[in-house]
């Protein structure tokens, strides 16, 4: 016969369970990054932002010949 494994029971109320202390608890440091991350970080910025400038360039000239186009037809 299959028993289950015995449950904890558990309460809700998370203001009945006990504060930790200041004392115990732990605090880290950020990690420092090299000069070469920070540079990959801003080269992959600038990437971006001009893979985003060609492409709205490239949808502006789209929108203005659509424009044109149902313009001439009228």
């Amino acid at each position: 016969m299959n028993r289950s494994p015995n449950k904890a029971v558990s309460d809700s109320d998370i203001s009945k369970l006990p504060r930790t202390p200041s004392s115990l608890a732990v605090s880290r440091q950020k990690r420092h990054h090299d000069e070469l991350t920070r540079d990959e970080g801003r080269s992959f910025k600038e990437e971006v932002m001009q893979m985003l400038k060609s492409w709205k360039a490239e949808r502006d000239n789209k929108l203005t010949w659509k424009i044109v186009l149902q313009i001439s037809r009228r």
